[in-house]
């Protein structure tokens, strides 16, 4: 049952973490100096899922 609790834990820390890469990588696309390879770097996102971000991001 500890195991099952703390594997669910450190799978929502996950999804926390990831959650705010992308916010992160939202918000350097809106600043023209980051390059899409500038954000994967930094946010550990692949280019691939900051390309999709790029194309479902607001005008």
């Amino acid at each position: 049952m500890c195991k099952l609790i703390a594997d669910l834990i450190k799978e929502e820390r996950e999804e926390g973490r990831i959650e705010i890469m992308i916010e992160i990588a939202q918000r350097m696309l809106s600043k023209p100096q980051y390059t899409l390879e500038d954000i994967s770097e930094i946010t550990e996102l692949s280019i691939e899922e900051i390309r999709e971000l790029s194309i479902k991001r607001p005008a």
